[in-house]
């Protein structure tokens, strides 16, 4: 599993508008675009603008049930093998 941490300097999360959110631990993602064929898409573009990892590098293998974040967000993991 892969996890960043929020910026420090952020002033605030861009979806929630939260400021509380800098410095927090979080899984790469965000919101889907309009470009994106599929939530999967979206994970593997959001890895790659977040991490560098190439979409051709890895392969998506399980999607987690959704659920809500703390600010009502519903979050779709996906699980991946970077190879």
């Amino acid at each position: 599993m892969t996890l960043s941490c929020r910026r420090q300097q952020m002033p605030q999360h861009p979806q929630s508008g939260c400021v509380r959110c800098t410095g927090e631990v979080a899984l790469p993602g965000g919101k889907r675009d309009a470009g994106d064929a599929s939530d999967a898409a979206t994970a593997l573009r959001e890895a790659h603008e977040e991490l560098g990892v190439a979409p051709d590098e890895v392969a998506v293998v399980a999607t987690m049930p959704p659920v809500l974040s703390k600010h009502l967000f519903s979050v779709r993991a996906r699980a991946a093998v970077y190879s």
